[in-house]
Order: C-alpha cells, then sequence, then structure tokens
C-alpha cells in the first residue's frame, strides 16, 4: 500500500524498504513507479530494482532511460540516469540489455551500451 501513497516521501521510503528486502512481488509496481512524478521515487524505485535483480525490469529501465531526452525535469538529472543504469548492471540480464541497443531513443541506447560495458558476460 505504501508504493501507493500519495506522500512522494512515504512512496520513495516504501521502495528503498522492498528493495532492501528483495520484494519480488512488488517488481511490476516499481517499474510502474519509474514514471513517478517525484524525480526521488524514481531513483529509489531504479534502486530496488536493481538489487531485486530481475530481467523483467530491463525493459521498463531502458524505456525511462529513453524519456530522459524528452526535455523534461529530469533531462538533465545525471542521479536519475545513473540509477536506472546501475540497476541494469546489477540485474545483468545481458540478452535484455542487449535489446537496449536497437532502442529508438539515442539515450536507452547510451545507457544499454554502458551497462553491457560493465557486466562481467
Amino acid at each position: 500500500m505504501a508504493l501507493s501513497d500519495p506522500d512522494a516521501q512515504i512512496r520513495q521510503s516504501a521502495a528503498q524498504s522492498v528493495g532492501l528486502h528483495r520484494d519480488t512481488p512488488a517488481t511490476q509496481r516499481l517499474i510502474e513507479m519509474l514514471k513517478d512524478d517525484s524525480l526521488a521515487v524514481r531513483r529509489e524505485a531504479a534502486n530496488a530494482l536493481g538489487r531485486i535483480g530481475r530481467g523483467e525490469a530491463v525493459a521498463g529501465l531502458l524505456e525511462a532511460v529513453g524519456t530522459l531526452s524528452q526535455g523534461d525535469a529530469s533531462s538533465s538529472d545525471r542521479f536519475l540516469e545513473h540509477a536506472y543504469i546501475f540497476a541494469l548492471i546489477n540485474i545483468g540480464d545481458v540478452p535484455a540489455t542487449r535489446r537496449g541497443l536497437s532502442a529508438d531513443s539515442f539515450a536507452a541506447q547510451r545507457a544499454a551500451l554502458l551497462a553491457l560495458d560493465q557486466m562481467s558476460d
């Protein structure tokens, strides 16, 4: 319930909590939170997804990083971009991340390339 709370600080804390506990059932909700109005909530959702490590989150992370080039308030948030890329690295799903190389967004392509470069495979 806290992941959907109207208060952004509560959503952020909830995302941190489910990430620390690697709460796999929260994965889909965390993917949805990558579109949250609060940049802090988006960053914490990405961090949680990276900790949980489910490959199903890769497409959502690539989509989210692709929106960074669309000129909203998040477009210059390097911390947010780093959180998305670091989550991709932590998940470590090479085939899913490789699909990002052919994304429509240059930002998603760049994120996929950076993440793949840091993966051991």
